[in-house]
């Protein structure tokens, strides 16, 4: 955690609700902070989650972590809205990773959330795709010698993200995608929990997987700012 490449990567904070008609459980934002870094072979991804308690339902790689408390990576490295990945990590370092294809036009609504029609028809997941050589490590997250939450990193394979553009290895490009986290807080009635999802560039709550359109834009610059 204290290796100094991560001293000065990129920084993004979580700090905005995913999109709803129902407004977020009244709680504090938790501390979220995603740092990036890069070199020809590996996309790297730091998670930096505050959390006083871990609510984690599942375990096992392809379990469904997201139903407790977890970190998502959105990629479409083209940004067409034809194939995009989804990876998910959570404290205890186990992992989900999915594949999506959509083989028709790729048509999204006001809140670009592909239609129904495109959903029913054209698009495919493949929840038991596995990414290659994809890597990642979790631990606790230690502020002066305490414990304040806890940290995954995710190492993204070029080879395999890149396939599609002919590219082998990452160089300066931009890459479509997003980030988002997920934390299950403990109803005021004591009894079942309500989601409070966190994300980057704005999607609709619990559509991240059907809002390619809706991916922002990673910029992997070849100069250290």
């Amino acid at each position: 955690a204290d290796d100094p490449a991560w001293s000065g990567p990129a920084l993004i904070p979580l700090t905005t609700p995913s999109l709803s008609r129902t407004p977020p459980p009244a709680v504090p934002i938790p501390g979220t902070e995603i740092r990036l870094l890069w070199d020809p072979e590996w996309l790297y991804v730091r998670f930096l989650c505050k959390d006083d308690q871990t609510y984690l339902l599942f375990h096992g790689h392809g379990a469904p972590i997201y139903k407790g408390d977890a970190v998502e990576i959105f990629l479409d490295p083209i940004g067409d809205c034809r194939e995009w990945i989804e990876l998910e990590f959570n404290a205890t370092n186990d992992v989900f990773d999915q594949l999506t294809l959509c083989t028709g036009e790729p048509k999204s609504d006001r809140s670009l959330h592909l239609t129904g029609e495109v959903i029913a028809r054209d698009i495919w997941v493949f929840p038991n795709w596995d990414l290659p050589e994809l890597r990642s490590a979790a631990a606790p997250w230690k502020v002066n010698g305490q414990t304040a939450g806890w940290i995954v990193d995710a190492a993204i394979p070029a080879s395999e993200i890149l396939k599609r553009t002919g590219l082998k290895k990452f160089q300066a490009m931009s890459l479509h995608g997003d980030f988002l986290r997920y934390k299950w807080i403990p109803k005021a009635t004591g009894t079942g929990r309500d989601l409070l999802s966190l994300t980057w560039s704005p999607i609709t709550l619990g559509n991240p997987h059907h809002s390619p359109a809706a991916y922002g834009f990673i910029d992997l610059s070849a100069t250290v700012k």
